[in-house]
């Protein structure tokens, strides 16, 4: 009445753990990208093969196949664009690394930084004469040395007093 019965839940299983094995080495190892799409198509392929050998009748969806050989197929095609499409970031991103990269070596990026340096000293000058004229400070150098070597810049309460000498 019954024909062969495999154990189709526990070849999935040994094969679950194995896929994971190999996409968590591919991932740990060597930093791989594309571990959701190599998940995709080899458990779609699996699942389209398992359902020949499946004991039970699961009904035909479209041209024969099962309803989860349908989904298995679904899954392999979006394995396969998902590759494609990760692999066109991944090499946008490459590009853009090399380009910023060049860019950073060249002569116009330190024209750029010296300008911008540049830029920043004089409206610190025009920050101090400010605070000059406003009776706030007596030595513009020793201001612009003091502002310019602090980072984080805590002199907000001068700026605001500084601010509402300029603006009338």
């Amino acid at each position: 009445v019954f024909g062969k019965v495999y154990p189709t839940q526990l070849f999935e299983a040994i094969f679950l753990f194995i896929l994971f094995g190999i996409t968590a080495l591919l991932s740990w190892k060597k930093d791989y990208k594309h571990n959701f799409s190599i998940y995709l198509v080899f458990y779609g392929l699996f699942r389209f093969l398992i359902e020949y050998i499946r004991g039970d009748d699961r009904g035909a969806l479209v041209s024969g196949i099962s309803p989860s050989q349908f989904w298995s197929l679904l899954m392999i095609a979006i394995g396969i664009g998902l590759y494609f499409f990760v692999e066109k970031v991944y090499l946008k991103k490459q590009l853009f690394k090399k380009n910023e990269e060049e860019w950073r070596k060249s002569k116009e990026f330190e024209e750029y930084q010296q300008s911008k340096l540049q830029q920043e000293r004089e409206a610190l000058e025009v920050l101090v004469d400010g605070w000059m004229n406003c009776g706030l400070i007596g030595d513009a150098e020793k201001i612009i040395e003091k502002i310019e070597f602090d980072p984080y810049n805590q002199h907000t309460d001068s700026k605001y007093k500084i601010i509402e000498c300029l603006v009338p």
